[in-house]
């Protein structure tokens, strides 16, 4: 995540989180120690922070069927969950979250991957 992300997420949230500072500058988000969930989600499996969340939430989601399902979840080396390329339905939900997302992003710092070069 961004750092504009991180401090929005530190406004919106009193939850225990740990949060590492990348050497690209980017944020990340650690599971809750000892387990494999996101420290942002309830007891109840909500996330907290829904209208502040980061913009890989934004984009992947986690694609759970329940919230009885483990938080950890196969995926690929750029994060997306391997769901996504056995679901019909979860990839074209994922296509329709990142069409979505991409003016958030934009506004919150996030530059277009073929800029990146």
């Amino acid at each position: 995540m961004t750092p504009a992300e991180r401090a929005e997420l530190e406004r919106a949230s009193d939850r225990p989180m740990v949060l590492i500072d990348l050497p690209d500058g980017k944020v990340a988000l650690q599971p809750t120690p000892g387990t494999d969930t996101c420290p942002l989600l309830s007891d109840a499996g909500d996330c907290t922070v829904h209208a502040v969340r980061p913009y890989k939430c934004r984009v992947w989601g986690c694609f759970r069927p329940t919230t009885d399902e483990p938080f950890a979840m196969a995926v690929r080396p750029d994060g997306a969950p391997m769901r996504l390329f056995i679901s019909k339905p979860v990839a074209r939900q994922a296509a329709r979250m990142q069409r979505a997302a991409q003016p958030w992003a934009l506004a919150h710092g996030w530059v277009p991957e073929e800029d990146h070069a």
